[in-house]
């Protein structure tokens, strides 16, 4: 997901403005700046040596405002200079110094920055993309940043003085985060001591004064921005952090005096909370804009000083009147009621609305419906193409208000293909033109709707289709790739290359013969196949060139939300290929035997300010702070309120119909935790409503700003959302560490730890003690995903001085790990033939080269790719590989006695008559072990990385108590019949009693084998039985016994990022 450029939240922050009532006249602009007070801003820049070729100049906004860009003018010995007069009511100032490269804006940028203003003035210097602000020249910089620093960091809550519950999250460079508490205290607050060290020296530390409940770790932060402290030369800094600033102070005296928090006791009267007490006279200077201010006081009467202030109002206020309040020494407050009022129970009560939305299809006419209680009124502006491939305007017909804030427009005849987009115009005097949100069609780039039949965009057969048949969660083995890197490259034999259609052509290979596409996923055998957003996204003009190298991007940055991408089509500029090839995509996978996942992304937009929802009821679809900044839990700029009942609606019309119109299987929910439980469970009732089988997955990391009352579905939660399932980032850290730290070692890359060990145990019985969740259905087992580092390039950084063999070693390890785990498979694309992408963590924007699918790798790796595809098989045959209830999982699963830090040994049972079925032991050693087994008769169906399910042909294991696993490598022993001693030639039975039968399959001679027929098998499997039971209880014992190291060892895991997980570019700046 996803693009997180600073233009994207300059545009956020124009849109917020313009649906507070500001017309872009009466925007500050640098050219026009309001006369009065000013403050004089001078700065100083000096660009890095290797980045004196971009063209740099400085973004400036006040406090709440939007920004402009202000270009050098002048220059001294330092670099370019330049003197500005800013208004002094814009308050707090921010400035960024950013570089543009040709078109390119923001292609380099620092931090935001907060200057210090005294006496109306300050001038800084900067230098490169450092993250601090010098008061004077510096000097230049020092050879090496020292390799210990401490900082002494202050922390001042005015509004209730209550710290408990607060600490700091710090880190350094590429180290992994931790906790400080705060130890000491002054006479102004509580003092926490970081220290850090760093044999390749210290230039900056980042912090996070976050506050930390039952939990959940990030309860609250201090600020949204991160600070960063970067003048270390020393070693050392002491510092001041205010409640809900930014800036970094550094001394008490520097921290200015604030309104705190405005607040409406009633319609009439509002309290004023100040950081320090003022005299009557003093509060008698407020000023109020947006109502009559009939008197200021004291709250306490009797007072002399109070920093509580009365206000009251010659009228009632309206819910939705939005108020500021500016008081001389303390700065201004905007209390944004109309975001409140668009937020209340109140608003959603008066204006919901349960009908149907969008363009309203028939042959006699077409009912344009749209909803937008905020607008005064509403136009349809009706397009036509002009002889030069252009739309213009036609027709313009004003809309009729419906009830609950709706507004329609009936087109009589038949209008298919008719052309068109609304324009509202609200009572502040903005107006703004809009796409339909509920469009189904759309021209090229998705820029106007258009009225379409869906019915002539149906492949042949396309409503003939069968049902799908239901499919359990632990059955599930889910491939995801993406459509470009499936079908563009050069040498693939697709014919319709980065396009829909391209996976739908049977028979293609490579040029070095291959098989690839359509058919080289089938011959994987998986079951489902997910593909990485398919809806109309943003970031690639399809109007461009779209050939390999020239325009690439995952997807996460959503448009228009019920259209196919136009990019994957044929034809972006007809709206009716998108739909037609898509379809005949999705009828092409069903007709092979696929299911097929849809990924969506609900929980943000591309962009704000051209967003549908946001042109249509500015302020109500996302969630904001008390300043009206727009959230940002996920990382890309904002953050979607599916609480909200108009957007929870959204979502599950727009859901049913991609289910219902596009014949879809599943939904993969990016970003899961951002919506709440409510909502999601309506999504999956709904759903099920449609298709019983349909497979729900999500990304339930713990993230998002919901307000009080609303459960995030986050993985904590999976106890509230019965009806999917979570991708478990346990195991995934286990195996290979921590995604976000490229050298961090797991289990399989060498980390020798008998509780982590323990802990995958754990999650190979269904992460029934590390994860919330009901059943193995509910875990998302990967190594894997589009995400951060492939498996192959992670172990190339953990294990530098592997040889291959030793790194494909692992790899298979890994694997086979993952196929004998209890859960729902989850498989990366390329992840079978060890899948590189260069070491490139996020090519979520990276080329083609970097992304294409090498199907030729897998001829490469002919040993990984055919062992991954026996494993899988194997994982198909047998179903106490994937159990769906802990019940029948904790009867059939034990452990042996002999665990090791690097050697995981575990029997499985058959849960009802508990009879042995299976040994299994891993070893991450590469060394090889010997286990203790019970004596009896097995068939090695894995071992030495080989796969073979044919017990005729399996080593056996016979009248053996040990037994050898070869370094790094799976091993699984099924119990066998035992081989008859071969008959002498006077033995008449010598030509009628075979000792096997090869037809027969592994389960069936496991079969046989149980049913013991002589004593001697039948002491075997006792044996072996009681073991498996001896062993349960064991592992009973041994698990409750390291329960909580083991949630300490997973959580540990998780410390660096520990509420925002994996990427598509959602990912912090810094680590969290």
């Amino acid at each position: 997901m996803k693009q997180t450029s600073r233009a994207l939240s300059v545009i956020l922050s124009l849109v917020f403005f313009l649906s507070l009532g500001f017309t872009p006249q009466q925007m500050i602009r640098a050219t026009e700046a309001p006369t009065g007070d000013k403050v004089e801003l001078i700065v100083h820049y000096q660009p890095a040596a290797e980045d004196e070729a971009y063209s740099w100049k400085l973004w400036i906004w006040g406090e709440g405002l939007p920004g402009a860009v202000y270009e050098f003018d002048s220059e001294d010995r330092f670099g370019p200079m330049v003197t500005l007069q800013l208004p002094a009511e814009w308050g707090k100032i921010g400035v960024i110094a950013r570089g543009d490269e040709g078109s390119r804006e923001w292609a380099k940028q620092t931090m935001d920055l907060f200057p210090t203003i005294k006496d109306g003035k300050a001038e800084i210097w900067l230098r490169g993309v450092e993250k601090q602000i010098y008061y004077e020249e510096p000097a230049a910089a020092p050879a090496q940043a020292p390799t210990e620093v401490t900082l002494k960091v202050h922390y001042i809550r005015y509004s209730d003085q209550d710290y408990e519950l607060w600490n700091i999250w710090t880190w350094v460079g590429d180290q992994d985060g931790q906790r400080i508490d705060f130890t000491e205290q002054d006479e102004n607050g509580p003092v926490a001591v970081i220290k850090h060290s760093d044999a390749a020296g210290i230039e900056s530390v980042g912090f996070i004064v976050r506050k930390s409940e039952d939990g959940n770790d990030w309860a609250a932060k201090n600020t949204s921005a991160d600070v960063i402290v970067s003048n270390l030369a020393e070693g050392e800094q002491e510092i001041w952090i205010a409640e809900n600033d930014p800036t970094l102070y550094f001394s008490y005296d520097e921290i200015p005096e604030v309104i705190l928090n405005v607040s409406m006791l009633d319609e009439r009267t509002a309290e004023v909370k100040l950081t320090s007490a003022v005299t009557p006279a003093e509060a008698a200077q407020l000023q109020v804009t947006g109502a009559v201010v009939e008197a200021v006081e004291l709250k306490t009467s009797e007072a002399v000083l109070d920093n509580l202030l009365l206000v009251r109002f010659s009228e009632a206020v309206e819910p939705s009147q939005d108020l500021t309040f500016v008081l001389e020494g303390f700065g201004k407050y905007e209390l944004l009621q109309r975001l409140e009022w668009l937020h209340s129970k109140a608003f959603n009560d008066l204006y919901y609305f349960d009908g149907e939305l969008g363009a309203l299809y028939t042959a006699q006419s077409t009912t344009l419906r749209l909803w937008a209680p905020t607008a005064e009124r509403v136009e349809l502006i009706r397009y036509e193409q002009a002889g030069d491939g252009s739309l213009a305007p036609v027709e313009t017909r004003s809309m009729t208000a419906g009830e609950k804030g709706t507004w329609e427009s009936v087109l009589t005849g038949d209008r298919h293909g008719t052309i068109y987009n609304y324009k509202l115009y609200f009572a502040d005097g903005t107006t703004t033109e809009s796409v339909d949100p509920y469009a189904r069609a759309v021209t090229v780039n998705g820029l106007h709707s258009v009225v379409f039949d869906l019915a002539q965009a149906e492949p042949e057969g396309w409503r003939a289709q069968p049902n799908a048949e239901a499919i359990h969660n632990t059955d599930a083995i889910i491939y995801e790739a993406h459509i470009r890197d499936l079908t563009i490259a050069p040498d693939n034999g697709i014919e319709h290359k980065g396009k829909f259609l391209g996976l739908a052509e049977p028979g293609t290979a490579t040029d070095a013969g291959t098989v690839s596409g359509l058919d080289y996923i089938k011959s994987l055998g998986v079951t489902h196949v997910q593909l990485l957003p398919i809806y109309d996204f943003k970031s690639v003009d399809e109007a461009g060139p779209l050939g390999f190298g020239k325009a690439y991007n995952w997807g996460y940055d959503p448009q228009n939300y019920n259209v196919p991408e136009g990019s994957y089509s044929t034809d972006p500029s007809d709206p009716a290929a998108r739909i037609l090839e898509l379809k005949q995509m999705i009828q092409t996978l069903h007709n092979e035997g696929l299911y097929v996942i849809m990924d969506v992304v609900y929980n943000h937009v591309f962009d704000v300010t051209t967003s549908p929802f946001n042109l249509t009821v500015p302020g109500y679809y996302f969630r904001y702070d008390a300043k009206g900044a727009l959230y940002n839990g996920t990382g890309v700029g904002n953050e979607t309120a599916s609480e909200q009942p108009m957007f929870r609606k959204y979502m599950i019309d727009s859901l049913k119909y991609w289910a219902q119109e596009y014949d879809l299987d599943g939904f993969r929910f990016d970003l899961m935790g951002i919506h709440d439980t409510e909502t999601m469970n309506l999504v999956e009732q709904e759903l099920r409503s449609i298709n019983p089988g349909i497979i729900l997955l999500g990304e339930g990391w713990q993230m998002g700003n919901h307000a009080d009352g609303v459960t995030p579905s986050d993985q904590y939660h999976a106890d509230r959302l019965p009806g999917y399932a979570f991708f478990n980032d346990s195991l995934r850290d286990l195996l290979k560490g921590s995604v976000f730290d490229k050298a961090d070692r797991g289990w399989i890359s060498g980390v020798k730890n008998t509780e982590l060990a323990w802990d995958i145990f754990s999650n190979i019985t269904g992460a029934q003690t590390v994860r919330n969740y009901l059943n193995p259905g509910q875990s998302v087992v990967y190594n894997e995903a589009h995400d951060n580092l492939t498996l192959w390039d992670k172990l190339l950084n953990t294990n530098p001085a592997d040889s291959e063999e030793l790194l494909i070693k692992r790899h298979t390890l890994a694997t086979s790990i993952q196929m004998l785990s209890n859960g729902m498979t989850f498989v990366h694309a390329g992840q079978e033939f060890l899948r590189t992408k260069g070491g490139d963590h996020n090519s979520y924007i990276s080329p083609d080269s970097v992304n294409f699918l090498d199907y030729d790798r897998s001829a490469e790796y002919p040993e990984a790719f055919a062992y991954f595809k026996a494993m899988l098989e194997l994982r198909k045959s047998e179903p106490l590989f994937r159990l769906n209830n802990y019940e029948e999982i904790n009867k059939a699963y034990a452990l042996a006695e002999d665990q090791q830090g690097d050697l995981l040994h575990y029997t499985i049972s058959d849960p009802a008559s508990g009879q042995l079925k299976y040994i299994v032991v891993l070893n991450a050693d590469t060394e090889a072990k010997t286990v203790t087994i019970p004596q009896g008769s097995y068939v090695a169906i894995v071992a030495s990385g080989s796969v073979e399910t044919d017990e005729a042909k399996a080593p056996r294991v016979d009248d053996k108590t040990t037994y050898e696993v070869a370094p790094l490598s799976a091993s699984v022993l099924m119990v066998s019949k035992p081989v008859a001693p071969a008959p002498t030639a006077a033995d008449p039975a010598a030509t009628t009693v075979p000792a096997s039968t090869s037809e027969s399959s592994a389960a069936d001679n496991a079969n046989d084998a149980n049913n013991a027929d002589d004593a001697n098998d039948a002491g075997n499997a006792d044996d072996a039985s009681n073991a498996g039971n001896n062993g349960l209880r064991n592992a009973l014992i041994g698990i409750g016994l390291v329960t909580a190291l083991g949630l300490i060892v997973s959580f540990t895991q998780k410390q660096r990022f520990p509420f925002l997980d994996e990427g598509d570019n959602k990912k912090p700046k810094t680590k969290k």
